[in-house]
């Protein structure tokens, strides 16, 4: 299997959310990656790079935070290494995530409007489908952790602009998680015609990936 086979298996284990089995995916991987031929130095990099910053989420998701940030310090390492800019985006955009989830919300917030203000730097450059998803999803984090620390309002306007963005670029996994988002910042503000809205909206899409579990979440929300 080639690595580029290997590397949507990873990405499909976590969509399924299953984790152990990506976490050991993804740590083979890790060890097996200078046997892959065909690879330049630079892609080389740049696959370490999207490796350990999975692997940075997936250690963070079992509550091992601080192997998760030294691991998405050595990942934005590797990315800076292999000049690939979307690469480099995608990690900052990961540290923004990591600090949030472990409480530090406010250097999230702006380690997330940081990401945000990269990607739409790369995107006035000229625009690809990475600098779109790149900006969509750092978009929705920035969206979901404003209303978070009660900026509602500024974080339904950057989780909306997320929907449009992901949309236009065909990627229903950020488009879901957009509007799943949306429901959570409708539903805690008492507004449960909206919240049901977007948690429909988001079911629909997990759908259209097949992600069955994330979509038996939205049913259940709906019911």
């Amino acid at each position: 299997m080639s690595i580029e086979q290997e590397l949507q298996k990873l990405v499909e284990l976590e969509k399924h959310l299953q984790g152990g089995e990506a976490l050991t995916l993804c740590e083979r991987l890790l060890s097996e990656l200078d046997s892959y031929a065909g690879l330049s130095g630079q892609d080389r990099e740049g696959t370490r790079s999207f490796l350990k910053m999975r692997k940075a989420g997936l250690l963070r998701d079992k509550g091992r935070q601080q192997e998760a940030l030294q691991l998405m310090a050595e990942a934005l390492t590797h990315a800076e290494s292999s000049g690939n800019k979307v690469q480099i985006g995608r990690c900052k955009l990961g540290f923004g995530v990591m600090h949030a989830s472990l409480g530090n919300v406010e250097k999230g917030r702006q380690l997330l409007e940081e990401a945000v203000a990269y990607f739409r730097g790369l995107r006035e450059a000229g625009s690809d489908y990475g600098v779109e998803q790149g900006l969509g999803w750092a978009l929705l984090n920035l969206g979901r952790w404003m209303a978070k620390i009660g900026q509602s309002q500024a974080g339904i306007t950057q989780l909306e602009e997320a929907v449009g963005v992901l949309q236009r670029i065909g990627n229903h996994v950020g488009v879901a998680t957009a509007y799943e988002f949306l429901g959570e910042v409708f539903e805690a503000q008492g507004d449960q015609a909206q919240a049901w809205e977007n948690y429909k909206h988001a079911k629909e899409h997990y759908e259209k990936e097949g992600m069955n579990e994330k979509a038996a979440q939205m049913k259940a929300k709906l019911q």
